[in-house]
């Protein structure tokens, strides 16, 4: 994570991991075509907000205005005085004190407050009489924070700010982890993904919600993805089994002492539980629920099994089932 200096702000990395087996069309009737984002800046129960959109979008305030500029003078409000101030992508400042006699209308602010941004923004007033600036800029860099004892007046209440979106992210075939900057973000911030449809516009419930971590993590290529499949003796997905990783050997790296952080998950409906662990680092894995514990070496492999028996020293080796020595037994049972 990367840290502006200047107000605080935190560019959060964000790396969102997606089963294929969630979206694509082998699995269920409906095909899921893109990654949808969200953040709430207060509590993992919400309230959300978009950071991703079927197109990238400019930052508009108010939020929700209709982008359709009208010839309305709209309201007139004593401003006459007052300043408004206007922070644009979170790095151009602008200042328009209002001058004149008696109250002022919505379109002279308009015209004011366009003069001073220029070509960074836009400024009009729309069809429901709303006072509306927006950013030049689109994405999820675009930004627009408003200040100052006019802006009330103006219909800017409390300390509006508002971000672009970013497109929706394209889900492709053989890749599992996802990648988005949020250049506004903050480690105390809660985020999920839900899947979506491009064509039928239907989304998916959250396939993961997380709070942002103020931890640099290693490039993924330093990374393999970890996998064990669990099955009951009939033969059908064991899911809620807890797996639990811990580190074994200390060490370095990157000048970064590793250590602690003990992993725990469970299975998902599949009976599959995935985790990221760094190649070339000693663990323990250990499935309470089937007896299973080993100890491995992380391959330096993009993804591996946690139970190939090439690894490494099992504690308790997993049996393979051999179905020719299973037919000696039933025929020697049944002789």
């Amino acid at each position: 994570m990367d840290t502006d200096s200047n107000n605080g702000f935190q560019a959060v990395d964000l790396d969102i991991y997606v089963d294929p087996a969630e979206w694509s069309p082998e699995s269920r009737p409906l095909r899921y075509t893109h990654l949808m984002v969200e953040r709430s800046e207060s509590t993992e129960a919400g309230p959300y907000e978009r950071l991703t959109d079927t197109s990238w979008t400019y930052a508009v305030l108010p939020k929700r205005a209709k982008m359709v500029p009208s010839s309305k003078n709209g309201p007139e409000v004593p401003i006459v005085g007052k300043a408004i101030r206007i922070r644009l992508d979170n790095q151009l400042d602008f200042e328009v004190r209002f001058s004149g006699e008696g109250p002022l209308s919505y379109a002279q602010a308009a015209v004011d407050i366009q003069e001073a941004i220029g070509g960074n923004g836009h400024c009009f007033v729309n069809r429901d009489n709303k006072l509306v600036i927006e950013s030049s800029s689109n994405g999820l860099h675009a930004r627009i924070e408003i200040s100052g004892g006019a802006a009330p007046y103006l219909g800017f209440l409390g300390k509006p700010c508002a971000t672009g979106k970013d497109p929706h992210i394209t889900l492709r075939n053989g890749v599992y982890m996802y990648q988005l900057r949020d250049p506004y973000g903050h480690p105390l911030y809660w985020y999920r993904a839900r899947l979506y449809n491009e064509q039928t516009r239907a989304t998916s419930k959250p396939i993961a919600t997380f709070q942002a971590s103020d931890t640099r993590r290693i490039p993924h290529n330093e990374l393999a993805l970890g996998t064990v499949k669990l099955l009951t003796p009939s033969g059908s997905a064991l899911a809620d089994a807890e797996v639990v990783i811990c580190p074994i050997d200390g060490g370095a790296k990157d000048g970064a002492l590793v250590g602690g952080g003990t992993l725990q998950g469970k299975t998902n409906r599949d009976g599959v539980a995935r985790f990221w662990l760094m190649r070339g680092y000693k663990v323990r894995v250990t499935i309470p629920s089937v007896s299973f514990c080993r100890e491995l070496v992380v391959p330096d492999d993009d993804q591996f099994n946690l139970l190939d028996p090439e690894l490494m020293d099992d504690l308790f080796a997993p049996r393979t089932v051999t179905i020719e020595y299973a037919n000696r037994v039933n025929n020697a049972r049944h002789r």
